[in-house]
């Protein structure tokens, strides 16, 4: 299935989020995310700068940007991406939530969640997308960023976004993390 320059990201929907914790375990699912090798041997990189975050970094914060404002930048950058993009899936599924254990370090399986995942190319790149629940047009937004991410299109426009994204995860981290430590007791034993 091929992307032309008329294709839009689409409906808005709401991000989803999953965040378990308990007394001695916090567990943040994250996305799936491999590292692909020619991340950096494209020779499309118009700005070093950008490229000081990795691709994990990347991904970790546009998965956890609001969706909406994901797909609209994907839809400002898609006509700077070109032709010969193409979508190799786009998808949902099912996948295994990790957890280890901080007490005794064990790793375990909490259960299934489901995600979207999509993955675009173009040009020997390959873009990828994974975030929680169904929402395909937001797996594929992300995948269509990180394609762009890796060929140094719109850079600009896209570490603008990162930066700002990522300050307001952070402020949101920082909140909920008051929230918790003012719940903590302490205990003194004799």
């Amino acid at each position: 299935h091929g992307l032309h320059r008329g294709f839009r990201i689409g409906a808005i929907a709401p991000q989803h989020h999953l965040t378990v914790r308990f007394q001695i375990l916090e567990v943040s699912l994250k996305p799936l995310i491999l590292e692909p090798t020619n991340r950096l041997k494209n020779a499309h990189h118009k700005d070093n700068s950008f490229m000081e975050r990795t691709q994990s970094q990347t991904l970790e914060i546009l998965t956890h940007a609001p969706t909406a404002d994901v797909k609209q930048l994907a839809d400002e950058l898609l006509p700077l991406l070109g032709d010969g993009l193409t979508v190799a899936q786009n998808r949902t599924g099912l996948v295994m939530l990790p957890c280890r254990d901080t007490v005794h370090g064990t790793l375990f399986h909490l259960g299934e969640v489901l995600i979207a995942e999509a993955e675009v190319q173009r040009d020997g790149l390959t873009g990828y997308g994974a975030i929680l629940g169904r929402d395909l047009e937001g797996a594929l937004a992300v995948a269509l960023l990180d394609l762009a991410w890796q060929a140094g299109i719109g850079a600009e426009a896209l570490n603008a976004f990162l930066e700002t994204a990522r300050a307001a995860q952070r402020q949101s981290h920082d909140a909920l993390f008051q929230k918790v430590e003012a719940t903590r007791v302490q205990m003194e034993t004799f």
